[in-house]
């Protein structure tokens, strides 16, 4: 069952409001998307939609734009002459082990010759399958699903390119960007492995839920919610969607809200120069 915590919805919509500053790796950021990529967010979206119609403005959808996959956060702060990520410096605290400075000419580097593409899957697990990266939580669970923050997110995981599902590379992919001092924030813990691909497509509103709490409408509300993402999941497992990241869909944001909803800077992999983003630290 759905339980959506109001506390955590108004957060979760403050968050596309209140002023954030972060540095972050995304693929497919901005309107130029993968055309299967494309039509699979605009499909879910609609159809979230077209369920929710009697309750307007509940669901808010991303603009097609702002839907993106985070790769990797690197936000992180100068330190003299080197940048120290803020993942380095947590896993240094919780685990003893050294933060290495950003190595930011190392890390476009390694990204420029990693081989792609990068196969992602969304849809097509059944509710039996798992994932060895993550046995505790079913994939068919997280295909898609509605967060007690109210965040509607979408999740794929990589596949081999002869099909065979759950493939390591997005895991080994984050694992080496270690080398250059960039840690991935489920992997504080060395010992993690997390290769998860997600997706938010939109969220609840804070405003419009208190108003059905308010009108005794809220019960209906969630059974068409569950419905929504029960309906979602089926279609998902009936028809998956395959989408490869190529280098030319990396891009690198400073980002001013958490959704990036607004952005100080954005530039792909493929013409940044690494001046340009250590230059991206020197306020933070």
């Amino acid at each position: 069952m759905i339980g959506l915590d109001v506390a955590k919805v108004e957060a979760t919509n403050k968050g596309g409001l209140v002023e954030a500053n972060g540095v972050t790796i995304v693929a497919f950021y901005g309107a130029a998307k993968p055309p299967a990529l494309h039509r699979l967010v605009s499909a879910v979206s609609a159809h979230v939609e077209d369920l929710l119609k009697d309750y307007p403005g509940l669901f808010c959808a991303y603009p097609i734009a702002q839907v993106h996959a985070t790769l990797m956060g690197i936000e992180g702060h100068s330190e003299g002459d080197a940048i120290v990520l803020d993942n380095a410096r947590t896993r240094a605290l919780r685990c003893g082990v050294p933060a290495r400075p950003f190595d930011v000419a190392g890390l476009l580097r390694f990204l420029r010759q990693h081989p792609w593409p990068l196969r992602c899957q969304f849809g097509g697990h059944a509710p039996i399958d798992r994932n060895p990266y993550d046995v505790g939580n079913a994939p068919w669970d997280r295909s898609f699903d509605v967060q007690a923050n109210g965040l509607a997110v979408l999740m794929g995981w990589p596949c081999s390119h002869d099909g065979t599902p759950f493939a390591p590379t997005l895991l080994g992919l984050r694992k080496a960007l270690e080398t250059y001092g960039a840690i991935h924030k489920y992997h504080i813990d060395p010992a993690d492995q997390d290769n998860d691909l997600f997706i938010r497509l939109g969220g609840i509103s804070a405003q419009a839920w208190i108003e059905l709490v308010h009108s005794d409408q809220a019960e209906r509300a969630l059974t068409a919610l569950l419905e929504a993402r029960d309906q979602v999941r089926l279609s998902l497992l009936a028809r998956p969607t395959v989408v490869d990241i190529e280098l030319r869909d990396l891009s690198v944001v400073r980002y001013q809200c958490t959704t990036l909803a607004r952005v100080a800077f954005c530039e792909p992999v493929t013409s940044l120069a690494a001046s340009a983003l250590a230059k991206q630290y020197e306020s933070a």
